[in-house]
């Protein structure tokens, strides 16, 4: 079988909602890189949010993080892609005006301002998950008075706003794209913030573009709602069986949870292990 590519979410995908990788996930990667195919790490996290069992395995061909803003392969990063300053500090003075919690993804990983990582360490706590295991999963926030005024924005993501994510869209306008938040009860008024030309479609073409590769060869494997593009892009769509309704919809196969084997259970049927 000729390589193809697999480009693979992390949360709900690869690594449960918990922090672990299921052990059938971790032999997958490998049988499938042994068998000559790439896995590509495709995620909303920041680069440095990303495992270390992810970012430093010799299976994974490379990554693409912030949700379409930074590309790398073998570890090198080739494409980049922040918010203009402008573009930057129309968002965070937004949600701050609105006392809304935020944080922004940079190559440091997450930063925000103290108000801000209150605000966040509550809804994970309503949404009952203990700081400590936040932390663990997200690793700790970087504070800082007006970050915006010295950090590169690769995406912003905001928490439990007093309005829907609909009405945030209307409101910050067609510059910006949002996707539904992944983690926690607050999912409807909580969303992440890219710029319109910024997904995980639009990384992946970018990906095969440099790696000299062919759409055809791409598979596409998540189950939140920032994969929905990726899901519809590629040719070969996988949700895995506790996606969001969204990704549901816009899959070509559905496989099983990811407790249950599901990321294993769909390299196999499409006869990639």
């Amino acid at each position: 079988m000729k390589s193809k590519y697999i480009f693979a979410d992390v949360d709900g995908t690869l690594v449960n909602f918990e922090g672990k990788m299921p052990d059938s996930t971790a032999d997958a990667i490998n049988a499938a890189n042994a068998n000559g195919h790439k896995i590509i790490v495709c995620t909303g996290r920041a680069r440095k949010q990303v495992y270390p069992f992810l970012r430093n395995s010799k299976a994974i061909d490379g990554m693409i993080t912030s949700s379409g803003s930074v590309l790398e392969k073998h570890g090198k990063v080739f494409s980049r892609e922040c918010f203009p300053d402008a573009a930057k500090n129309f968002i965070v003075s937004l949600l701050r005006k609105r006392g809304i919690a935020y944080a922004m993804l940079s190559e440091d990983g997450s930063v925000s301002e103290q108000y801000c990582v209150n605000g966040i360490a509550e809804v994970f706590r309503k949404s009952g998950m203990a700081p400590e295991k936040a932390r663990e999963i997200f690793g700790d926030m970087i504070i800082k008075d007006r970050p915006e005024e010295s950090t590169d924005a690769e995406k912003i993501v905001y928490y439990d706003a007093d309005i829907s994510n609909e009405e945030m869209a209307a409101l910050i306008g067609p510059e910006f794209n949002i996707d539904e938040y992944s983690f926690g009860r607050y999912r409807k008024t909580s969303g992440e913030i890219t710029l319109s030309n910024i997904n995980k479609a639009t990384a992946i073409e970018k990906y095969i573009r440099y790696c000299g590769a062919d759409l055809s060869d791409v598979i596409a494997v998540g189950d939140g709602d920032n994969d929905r593009k990726m899901i519809k892009y590629a040719p070969i769509g996988i949700a895995m069986g506790n996606s969001s309704p969204s990704v549901l919809a816009a899959a070509d196969y559905v496989t099983d949870d990811i407790n249950n084997d599901g990321f294993a259970k769909a390299l196999i049927h499409f006869g990639l292990i």
